[in-house]
């Protein structure tokens, strides 16, 4: 996996994160650093709200709507001013992401900066998720869609690494 993570960083020049879903937080499992003279400040075995970030995002989209509903009821807390605290509009984002295979955050945890996450199943299970973050400055269009290309390519090849690993999160 860390090759994988490398490979991104290699492409996209910004953090590479894998992370997990534990009782609706994201629990950072790996990082990878960029060469950029400014990086996001993430610490591999933290935890965030899954809801607020696109790692999280990828990760819920595993789970049925209903599912996110009742954990969520009321307990949607703003962290910035961008953070998403309306059921309704998460879960749109969620189906959008259930269909696309890319997961997003502008300015929801930390300003300035955002973040696009891809899920990552074994046997249909959505079991983890890996990321790329940047400050906002940095990013264009083109620097988007070339992110969103190499975390669908990288999807398909980290999903049949894992299918061989006897893993369970």
């Amino acid at each position: 996996m860390k090759g994988e993570m490398n490979d991104i960083v290699n492409v996209c020049n910004e953090v590479c994160q894998l992370g997990i879903l534990i009782d609706h937080d994201v629990f950072y499992l790996a990082k990878v650093d960029s060469e950029q003279p400014i990086n996001l400040v993430s610490t591999v075995g933290s935890k965030l709200p899954a809801y607020a970030t696109a790692l999280g995002k990828a990760l819920l989209s595993g789970h049925t709507n209903e599912e996110i509903k009742n954990y969520y009821k009321n307990k949607l807390k703003p962290i910035t001013s961008h953070t998403i605290t309306n059921l309704d509009k998460l879960l749109d984002q969620i189906e959008k992401i259930r269909s696309e295979e890319i997961a997003y955050e502008w300015e929801e945890v930390n300003k300035d900066t955002g973040c696009l996450a891809t899920p990552l199943r074994k046997k249909g299970r959505v079991i983890a998720a890996i990321s790329v973050s940047f400050p906002l400055y940095r990013i264009s269009e083109e620097k988007l869609d070339l992110i969103r290309k190499v975390l669908q390519e990288k999807r398909i090849v980290m999903e049949q690494l894992i299918s061989q690993l006897d893993l369970e999160f």
